[in-house]
């Protein structure tokens, strides 16, 4: 049964890949939804949808497609081993097919609806993890809309930044690294996130003051997969570290 709904997203996944460059408003619930036996039983329209598939799609959803070195717990905060993992690989993942290194990549923890764990790493897994059809979107920021950024995550703790460290006093914004080079206001930045954050999901308005938004028409959770093929054909290992991407004035004491 379990098989059954996540062919079902696989088969949604394939034809949202297939409208390249869409662009739409997609606001998502932020309770967690479990994708399991007891949900797709409760659905029989699902069921009918996905049954003449089930044995088509099974077989790539139980594709190894790497090994993880630990447990990856989903967690919340201001990073966390999970969301470390999926936002620095945004980094290269849109380096490698975009042709453009983002600054930054955020990933918000409501996002990540499961655990990862040490061993064989499968697509079924992904799917878990990631059951929606987010996209991965490209926006240049002012300095100004990237401190609101900083700002709500010293605020919020809900979204993890790669490519950044933040400095808190008092519970506010004192400083941040890009990089190797301090943050200045006055640059504009470009920074990786699903679209339905620059939609504004999470309360994070502030991403429509993006200057530039480019939509790369690949789904968050396909970027992940094949990050880890690659990984995996390079005889890497998948593995994650906390970086300490939030200082806090009381940290230092």
């Amino acid at each position: 049964m379990k098989t059954w709904i996540f062919a079902l997203l696989l088969i949604l996944g394939t034809n949202s890949c297939q409208k390249r460059y869409v662009y739409q408003h997609v606001r998502y619930p932020d309770d967690a939804i479990n994708i399991n036996s007891d949900l797709a039983e409760q659905d029989s329209a699902i069921l009918t949808m996905i049954t003449p598939y089930k044995q088509q799609m099974g077989d790539r959803l139980e594709e190894v497609i790497g090994e993880l070195d630990k447990d990856m717990p989903k967690g919340y905060g201001t990073e966390t081993l999970l969301g470390n993992f999926t936002s620095n690989l945004m980094i290269d993942f849109v380096e490698q097919k975009e042709g453009v290194k983002p600054d930054m990549a955020v990933m918000n923890f409501g996002g990540l609806r499961r655990d990862l764990y040490k061993g064989e790493l499968k697509v079924a897994d992904i799917y878990e993890l990631m059951p929606f059809d987010n996209i991965i979107v490209v926006l240049t920021l002012s300095g100004e809309t990237v401190q609101k950024l900083f700002e709500y995550t010293i605020e919020d703790g809900g979204v993890t930044i790669a490519g950044s460290k933040i400095v808190a006093k008092d519970s506010t914004f004192s400083s941040a690294e890009i990089g190797s080079a301090p943050f200045d206001k006055s640059k504009t930045y470009v920074i990786a996130v699903s679209d339905y954050l620059a939609n504004g999901g999470g309360n994070m308005t502030f991403f429509s003051e993006a200057i530039a938004t480019q939509n790369t028409g690949v789904m968050m959770r396909d970027a992940i997969i094949e990050f880890c093929k690659e990984e995996t054909k390079k005889k890497k290992m998948l593995t994650s570290k906390l970086e300490g991407r939030l200082i806090k004035d009381s940290d230092r004491l």
